[in-house]
């Protein structure tokens, strides 16, 4: 379970060389990696969403849990901005996955940029995000929705590594 996490997050990693500014590509083998280690750890057939919404509810720390929650969020035209539950952002992932297996779209949904975030807390920015797209909602009723974005990529991996090492040292 170990090499899997280890060869997913280089195949994330490596997507970056082959086709460049498309965190979409790399996402689908983090959610990936997230489905196939819940669902060997349940040792029982699962839905690929249930298995990705165990990998995260059961395992997640709480500072990963909390980082990601606070990382991205509705926006609104107008001033307010609507927060998302935890489990409408694994949807909006999940999503995001099945869009780029399915060959639909993957050019539509970016984490923020790292040095660009680096940036914003140098210059002190007290409010900053990424505009980005994702889908949300059930079957047939999906939804694009506009998000702002605070969470880089290399965050997300990370807090997908520490989940998939806490969910196999369950098993242990």
């Amino acid at each position: 379970m170990l090499l899997r996490v280890q060869w997913f997050c280089q195949i994330a990693d490596g997507l970056e060389l082959v086709r460049k500014n498309r965190p979409a590509l790399q996402i689908v083998f983090l959610v990936a990696l997230a489905e196939g280690i819940a669902k060997q750890r349940v040792g029982k057939k699962m839905g690929s969403f249930l298995g990705i919404k165990e990998f995260f509810k059961k395992y997640i720390n709480a500072s990963d849990k909390k980082h990601l929650e606070h990382s991205f969020r509705r926006s609104i035209t107008g001033p307010r901005l609507h927060k998302l539950t935890f489990t409408s952002q694994l949807r909006i992932l999940y999503e995001v996955r099945n869009r780029v297996v399915h060959g639909e779209e993957f050019w539509v949904f970016f984490f923020m940029g790292k040095k660009e975030k680096e940036r914003y807390i140098k210059e002190k920015f007290t409010d900053y995000a990424h505009l980005t797209e994702g889908w949300l909602g059930k079957q047939n009723r999906k939804r694009r929705v506009s998000l702002e974005m605070t969470l880089t990529y290399e965050e997300f991996k990370n807090i997908v590594i520490r989940t998939a090492i806490a969910n196999i040292n369950a098993v242990a």
